[in-house]
């Protein structure tokens, strides 16, 4: 009998940037590196999927000690039914890893669902304040296991070499790294960069926009990037392997988000990992990671004046920013998956 199968969205044979897929084959990796028996299964594949997931399921109970799961908003309706209802019969241990901030309020929504969790083992949420919140519902199997990434933390001589670089050389360049659609507060951020522009009387900050954009939103995206001035641009997608090599480029990553599943988002990872600093909404969980006056700033969430009034503040006391990139560094080791995935291997080993 083998030790552990991983069931979630590995989209084998394509390259992706979803925050879902890239946690999951992470995992999946720093779970092998360790536990030499483990058996993946690709949870892609739509309806031809979910008709044979009863079968999966029964196969991977009978031949594996260890399950975890890595179910996403669509997938929790019916992965742990099947698994916890076919457990009953195996008695395996259930491991629930969740991505992102939405599972409490998703639990509130659907009360059978917290039912049904009872049956899983342990939970691994990303933050106290999930594990508090999902506590409250009568959830009391948790697990606080924070977000992390496998990146090349830069070093303290290439921080140096990045701060000598910036000096003086305008328009300082700024950056948002996530899915561009509206809930993230790409706008927001476009309209900050430009109100402190046209304050300052020149192009003091430029703006490149990254990531994939959201099928829904692409009517929304190309009517608000029309009329930008040419300080502002579209950058395209970064492969998740190369994120500290472009952002590491950046004076700063702005995260102006409010979307509503929000979790220890990994886009604030990299840019520690970047000696990036950031300015964050007070949203969610980005205080955990983000501390302001030291790793970057927080503001409130849609509110582009007084992130265009921190970039002003930004531009007149400039010597902030390079003690902030040591700080963002060291900071970035917390988020070592080394460290991380020791909660879920202590677990898998009792």
């Amino acid at each position: 009998m083998k030790t552990v199968c991983i069931l979630g969205n590995f989209d084998f044979g394509n390259d992706t940037c979803s925050g879902q897929i890239i946690k999951t084959r992470m995992i999946a990796e720093e779970i092998g590196k360790r536990i030499q028996e483990v058996t993946l299964s690709d949870t892609a594949g739509g309806l031809k999927f979910l008709l044979k997931l009863p079968y999966i399921i029964f196969t991977l109970l009978i031949k594996h000690k260890n399950i975890i799961i890595l179910p996403a908003q669509n997938g929790i309706h019916i992965i742990p039914l099947f698994l916890v209802g076919l457990n009953v019969f195996f008695r395996r241990k259930l491991h629930y890893v969740v991505i992102g901030g939405w599972l409490p309020d998703f639990l509130q929504q659907y009360w059978h669902l917290r039912i049904i969790l009872k049956g899983i083992d342990v939970i691994y949420v990303e933050t106290d304040k999930m594990k508090k919140r999902i506590s409250k519902i009568g959830l009391s199997n948790t697990l606080v296991m924070p977000n992390c990434k496998s990146l090349n933390i830069l070093t303290p001589k290439e921080v140096e070499a990045h701060d000598n670089k910036d000096k003086n050389s305008f328009p300082l360049k700024l950056c948002t790294f996530s899915r561009v659609m509206k809930e993230k507060g790409i706008e927001d951020a476009v309209h900050a960069v430009i109100q402190c522009n046209t304050e300052l009387g020149f192009e003091a900050f430029s703006l490149d926009i990254f990531g994939k954009i959201i099928n829904s939103e692409h009517i929304w995206f190309d009517n608000l990037m029309k009329n930008v001035p040419k300080y502002i641009s579209y950058g395209g997608q970064i492969g998740y392997t190369e994120s500290t090599d472009k952002l590491r480029t950046y004076y700063m990553l702005l995260f102006p988000t409010y979307y509503s599943g929000e979790g220890h988002a990994g886009t604030l990872i990299d840019a520690l990992a970047s000696g990036l600093p950031v300015i964050a909404t007070d949203w969610h969980d980005n205080t955990t990671i983000i501390t302001d006056g030291e790793t970057g700033f927080i503001t409130p969430i849609k509110d582009a004046k007084r992130m265009a009034q921190k970039l002003i503040y930004i531009y007149n006391n400039p010597e902030l920013i390079h003690k902030m990139r040591y700080n963002c560094i060291e900071k970035a080791q917390d988020y070592v998956p080394d460290k991380i995935i020791t909660i879920l291997i202590n677990e898998l080993k009792k």
